[in-house]
């Protein structure tokens, strides 16, 4: 853990030191936690970041595809604290410098960045350190619950190795298409027991069927939180 301090470029170093410090793989997990403004997203809550914009010149990066309980939303990372809120997004100082000191580095699918919203049109925290030890303290657990699940569901694929069993011996699949629905089972098992699942593959009628009612399902999903 590293306490970076206000700004994408104070951000960025601090990955890079951590890269210095410890060993990492590819396949490592990273954690940006931090906090970020609103124009009318109430104070104290916590959302996930799947989409992170620096406001100077619109580079946009992405991190995990993983669904869970937290609610979504972009982030726009901007150089001085934003008071105006244009944009319908939350905004911080840090985070386009974090995930930018790991693109390439490290599997986007293990990039994770929380922001509880501090700051909105009509609240200014009159201590942020004290705000952010306050709402750290409070959603820390359920943060942790969150990579719990992630890593045991990355590292358990009985379950998953199962159901692609039951669909090759349903289907032919091909290497490309078999990395697909690998991918859309591992997520779909998130938001539905595996009983379901292998009810469906069972009852489908084609392979791209299967796929795109997956697909929709968790699109469906992503729009509800």
């Amino acid at each position: 853990m590293i306490i970076s301090g206000i700004g994408n470029e104070k951000s960025y170093r601090a990955v890079l030191y951590l890269q210095q410090l410890f060993p990492y793989e590819f396949n490592s997990l990273w954690i940006n936690l931090g906090l970020g403004g609103h124009r009318d997203h109430q104070k104290g809550k916590i959302y996930e970041i799947k989409k992170v914009i620096n406001n100077k010149d619109s580079q946009t990066f992405y991190t995990n595809t993983f669904l869970h309980n937290f609610k979504v939303e972009v982030l726009c990372s901007v150089e001085k604290a934003e008071t105006v809120f244009k944009k319908n997004n939350i905004y911080d100082m840090e985070g386009f410098g974090f995930i930018s000191a790991l693109e390439k580095k490290v599997q986007k699918d293990n990039i994770f960045i929380f922001k509880i919203v501090s700051d909105n049109l009509t609240f200014q925290p009159k201590s942020y350190k004290d705000f952010a030890y306050r709402y750290i303290k409070k959603y820390i657990k359920s943060i942790h619950e969150v990579l719990e699940k992630y890593l045991s569901y990355e590292e358990n694929n009985i379950e998953i190795n199962n159901l692609l069993k039951v669909i090759s011996n349903k289907y032919h699949v091909t290497f490309y298409n078999r990395k697909k629905i690998e991918s859309l089972i591992k997520k779909i098992l998130i938001i539905q027991n595996k009983n379901l699942v292998e009810k469906e593959i069972i009852q489908s009628s084609s392979l791209n069927q299967l796929i795109n009612l997956y697909e929709d399902k968790l699109n469906n999903y992503l729009l509800k939180i």
